[in-house]
């Protein structure tokens, strides 16, 4: 099985990657009680973004749930949740960053994710005036009393994700489908049980029915 991008980011710091249309993307909390700001540009204009705000709207939630459709700054349909094992994530609270860890906690300089999400934004060369508000994924922010929001740990444990692995056979002629219902078992040894687990026929394979 081939991963196009396979990476585990260490715990304080950031990462990116490029997804492209139709793929899918598996966030995993590794150690459990962990939370991870989530941001995503449109690779032809960066200046089109997933944007919490216009999911609230869309979704009529601030929360965000498996089968939702994420969408840009833009309206326009940028990802879709399509697994989450955890349930709960925070489309309302801003990224952390050095104001807060100075004012809020007393720890100037300490590393933090709007930093973070910044040096990856320049590392890739993505050419933006501001940073967008992220989806915070595994946050757990729930409705208190008298409308209030309370600040928690996750609720998520290690090895739960958000997301699917996407078996692709590699050519015309080779099932997919067959790969994953016939090494299923051998597929989620190898993921350590981790993702959901899909395949398909890019065309159809002898047997096969269309």
């Amino acid at each position: 099985m081939t991963w196009r991008v396979d990476r585990v980011v260490p715990g304080g710091f950031g990462a990116s990657w490029d997804a492209r249309a139709g793929e899918f993307v598996t966030v995993v909390d590794l150690e459990g009680l962990q939370a991870g700001d989530f941001i995503a540009f449109d690779a032809t204009d960066p200046q089109e973004w997933l944007s919490p705000i216009h999911c609230r709207e869309s979704l009529r939630s601030i929360f965000v749930r498996s089968g939702d459709v994420l969408v840009t700054n833009r309206r326009r349909p940028a990802l879709v949740i399509v697994r989450d094992d955890v349930g709960v994530h925070d489309a309302t609270i801003p990224a952390c960053d050095p104001t807060r860890y100075a004012v809020e906690f007393g720890v100037p300089g300490h590393r933090n994710c709007l930093e973070n999400m910044w040096q990856s934004v320049r590392e890739r060369g993505v050419a933006i005036e501001r940073m967008p508000e992220p989806l915070n994924l595994f946050q757990n922010t729930p409705v208190v009393g008298e409308g209030r929001i309370g600040l928690t740990d996750p609720l998520s444990r290690p090895g739960q994700r958000i997301g699917s692995l996407f078996l692709n056979p590699g050519g015309p002629g080779d099932s997919g489908v067959a790969a994953v219902t016939g090494r299923g078992e051998a597929l989620d040894a190898m993921t350590d049980g981790r993702f959901d687990i899909v395949g398909w026929n890019p065309a159809a394979p002898v047997g096969a029915r269309r």
